[in-house]
């Protein structure tokens, strides 16, 4: 194409928005004159401003006419509107097919940015969150631990760096109700004194702790959480001041907590759950002696609050430096650095890639509507090319067509928007449902100002877009055009981008479906190491009860093969802990390392289905000798003891003495049991030393059955049982070895169906386009594929030409939307196991699915141009 015909190209189609086909030859012409023969960059800027001032005058003169005869103008908007209506209203499929697809995506895109608004982006319920740091300690190996007593002392002594700092660990206690039933488990924290206000927060009632709380000798006080106080004490102001019954004491309450977000334990890894059901109540964290000069074991969460002036820079430096020193004075610091990460950070780190790739995606999804909708009314344009000629003969403007067209589009998108916003209140009553993990306040999400202003805003585009885009591409070229229903090379052209668009969106959301689902099927075939998936844990919940009795009752029930205690169940994570191998070097040099110690009673690894890989498990004369028995995992003896074990390796655990009293740190290693992914189906075995609970006793347990077969214990019967033996102790919730497994998988699980019926929607979406257009071609081009079957061509050349031309702009669209995948999927890298986000299976089954699929939702038109009768095609013509 020369460049005067692209120009006068472009300058038809800026006229066209203003004039028709008659007065943009005159205007040309005339433009011609009087730019005459100017040559170069200088004729052709003459001509560009002569021409953008003609549908402006055009634009000033009508305005000026409409500001002279507002009431006929108001008239005219009266009667398009009733038009439009009525239109819509005489063939309704168009404008309900239109509306469903668009308030499906509108309503999705809603519900998912007011969830990621208002988990992700709105400030935290506190004093000043973004000065809020969690504090965690990380080894050589880049491993994150938590604090240990004696490194939150030394923080706590940087008093120019931060203002405050709080330690807090977990704790659960058996509460009696009024009602003279079995007690419940009330969850909270052992906090430090400065708790409440590192979080930046004040007691709706009474006080928050004083240093004196913390002593052991002084009465046991306690803070109760807001949802306590209104659930068991009837929101009653004259509780301060009461003693209530929790665990073996009685508690003096002192204050009661606002509603917030209270991190009051912190996981191995250092992580800091959210959860509402561990935020019962608070109490000081009272430990004498030399506990704050600790520092192997890692008990404990750490907050601090950046000192006013400070910024994050500066106390890491200051961290840095206090880091060095530790290492440089205790060997327990030698290969740990204590850091900190914004508090904003931990409570939405581990959930921010998922929402943002569901927002993404809906926003894809979304994109594959909108055109789906667009082809929708540029069919429909195509069909009203008579009626719109009828329209300019009897003297309708150009720019009141458009203002039709617009309005049309108007209504449809309004509507669209008001049955969105109306599905996605139940998007997130359905999301917040549904989803099988804990996402921090969540729960407080409701359908957001601004989510609604975005949905109004992309109404407000797609009505523009739909309706001036129909309008400039239908303009009529003629009565002879409109009577021979041919369809323009230029909306053909316009129908095989949109194909092409909206394919390669769907192969995108297509190939993201098929990692994750990939991903997930490799993380549920790791090994979980339990074999006994049928058994049961329960918690109980006292202080000072006898195991034995629970035992003995429990184990006399029917159906009941073995049962035992442990600290926690196979899957549940514990305290990391130092400790030495006695006459052997480590493996590292170092003189300490650390594991997860793991007490276990009588029983255990045949309740849990542990199985023995060497050695033997100690039996009962062993617990009652002198010298201390313990079992450690494969993953110990890999790391630590590479040439094997033998009969006399024995191992130091100093912080036993600490706990238990001189001379009960020593222990011998008898045997070594198979891994079990405590630390989350996703992450690798870590190190465990497994001591016998009648050697390493501690507060709380868990409460392991097998069952003969599966189904053959009652729960009812063992509540019952507990109940009978010790009336004080309170169990708590019960689930088998593979419902914990299950709910370890549940987020991966979750995002993998997300994305999953995201796709479906795109495919189906992308399939009804193909459907479409090729039912469109069929109708346009029904003479011709009659008159070559008249002519002898074969049904089947015939079938094959027509899906082949509906084809190739999906297949465009599938190569672009495979290329595109190739960079969107490592967005994905933080979501996947075992997987590379560049997964061949994925990239590849993902363009071929979608091909798949729409191909035979096109062919299915396509075999309808077997039916043209060729002898009723002649006679038509």
């Amino acid at each position: 194409m020369s460049d005067g015909a692209w120009r006068r190209g472009a300058a038809r189609a800026w006229l066209r928005t203003a004039f028709d086909d008659g007065e943009i030859e005159e205007i040309l012409t005339d433009v011609d004159e009087l730019a005459g023969d100017r040559p170069g960059l200088r004729g052709l800027a003459v001509r560009a401003a002569m021409i953008a001032r003609y549908p402006l005058l055009e634009l000033r003169d009508r305005i000026h006419g409409n500001m002279t005869s507002g009431g006929a103008r108001m008239m005219q908007m009266g009667e398009d509107m009733r038009l439009v209506a009525r239109r819509l209203f005489r063939r309704p499929g168009f404008p309900l097919t239109s509306m469903a697809i668009l308030a499906l995506g509108l309503g999705a895109i809603i519900a998912v940015h007011s969830v990621v608004k208002g988990v992700l982006l709105d400030p935290l319920p506190m004093g000043e969150p973004d000065r809020l740091v969690a504090l965690t300690m990380i080894d050589a190996d880049g491993q994150r631990h938590r604090m240990t007593p004696g490194n939150v002392r030394d923080v706590a002594a940087l008093n120019d760096v931060f203002s405050h700092v709080a330690a807090f660990g977990r704790s659960e206690v058996a509460f009696h109700t009024r009602d003279g039933g079995p007690p419940t488990v009330l969850r909270g924290g052992a906090v430090t004194p400065g708790y409440l206000a590192t979080l930046g927060l004040e007691p709706v009632l009474g006080r928050a702790f004083v240093e004196a709380d913390a002593d052991p000798n002084t009465e046991p006080v306690v803070i109760l959480s807001h949802h306590v106080w209104e659930q068991y004490f009837g929101s009653d102001p004259d509780v301060i001041g009461r003693s209530i019954d929790l665990g073996d004491n009685a508690w003096r309450v002192v204050g009661v907590a606002p509603p917030s977000l209270y991190p009051t334990s912190a996981t191995v890894g250092g992580e800091l759950p959210f959860s509402e059901a561990d935020q019962d109540f608070f109490r000081p964290l009272r430990y004498g002696g030399d506990y704050w000069s600790l520092r192997r074991p890692h008990l404990l969460g750490g907050l601090a609050r950046l000192a006013p002036g400070m910024t994050p820079q500066s106390a890491t430096a200051a961290l840095e430096t206090l880091s060095t020193r530790l290492q440089a004075e205790y060997s327990e610091n030698r290969n740990e650095q204590i850091v900190f990460t914004p508090l904003t950070e931990v409570v939405v780190g581990d959930v921010r890639p998922a929402l943002l790739v569901l927002l993404l995606s809906v926003f894809l999804v979304f994109a594959i509507a909108a055109v789906n909708v667009g082809s929708l009314f540029l069919i429909r344009e195509e069909d009203r090319q008579s009626e719109r000629t009828v329209a300019r003969t009897l003297g309708a403007t150009p720019l009141r067509l458009l203002s039709q067209r617009i309005l049309e589009a108007s209504l449809i998108c309004g509507s669209a928007l008001v049955l969105g916003s109306v599905l996605s209140a139940g998007f997130i009553d359905v999301m917040q449902a549904l989803v099988p993990y804990r996402i921090p306040r969540l729960a407080d999400v409701t359908v957001d100002a601004q989510a609604l202003g975005l949905g109004g805003l992309l109404s407000l585009v797609l009505a523009f877009v739909f309706g001036g885009a129909s309008r400039a591409l239908g303009s009529a070229r003629g009565t002879a055009l409109a009577r021979a229903r041919v369809t323009r090379p230029s909306s053909g052209r316009l129908q095989s981008l949109l194909i092409a668009s909206q394919s390669a969106l769907a192969v995108v959301v297509l190939v993201s479906a098929l990692l994750l689902t990939r991903s997930f099927q490799a993380l549920q075939a790791t090994d979980p190491g339990v074999r006994a998936t049928a058994s049961w844990t329960l918690g109980l919940h006292g202080a000072g009860y006898d195991t034995d009795l629970i035992l003995e009752r429990v184990r006399a029930l029917p159906g009941v093969r073995s049962a035992a205690v442990a600290y926690n169940h196979p899957f549940e994570r514990t305290w990391q802990d130092g400790f030495v191998l006695v006459d052997r070097p480590m493996p590292n040099g170092d003189s300490t390392s650390v594991a997860s110690i793991r007490p276990y009673g009588d029983g255990y690894f045949d309740a849990a289905g542990i199985p023995l890989r060497e050695g033997r498990l100690p039996d009962l004369l062993d617990h009652e000798g002198e010298v201390r028995m313990a079992v450690v995992n494969e993953a110990f003896r890999r790391r630590f003891l590479p040439e094997g074990t033998d009969r006399s390796l024995q191992i130091r655990i100093p912080s036993a003495d600490r706990r238990l009293g001189e001379g009960n740190s020593l222990y011998r290693v008898v045997g070594v049991v198979g891994d079990v992914r405590f630390l989350g189906p996703e992450t690798d075995p870590d190190p465990a030393i497994y001591v016998p609970l009648r050697h390493f006793s501690v507060a709380g347990y868990q409460l392991l059955i097998r069952p003969a077969s599966p189904g053959s214990v009652q729960l009812q019967a063992v509540r019952q049982a507990v109940h009978e033996a010790l009336p004080d102790v309170a169990v708590d919730e019960a689930g088998t070895l593979a419902e914990l497994h299950s709910q370890a998988l549940a987020r991966p699980r979750f995002n993998m169906m997300l994305i999953a019926t995201l796709s479906a929607t795109a495919l189906l979406l992308c399939t009804l386009g193909s459907y479409g257009i090729v039912a469109r071609t069929m109708s346009t081009r029904r003479r011709e594929i009659g008159i070559r079957a008249a002519l002898g061509a074969a049904g089947a050349v015939i079938t094959r030409g027509v899906a082949v031309r509906a084809l190739r702009p999906m297949a465009l669209g599938v190569v672009l939307g495979a290329g595109a995948s190739l960079a969107t999927s490592r967005v994905l890298q933080s979501l996947l196991f075992g997987l590379s986000p560049v997964d061949p299976i994925s990239l590849i089954g993902g363009p071929l699915l979608l091909l798949l699929v729409s191909g035979a939702g096109a062919l299915v038109p396509a075999l309808r141009a077997l039916s043209v009768d060729p002898a009723e095609t002649l006679r038509i013509e």
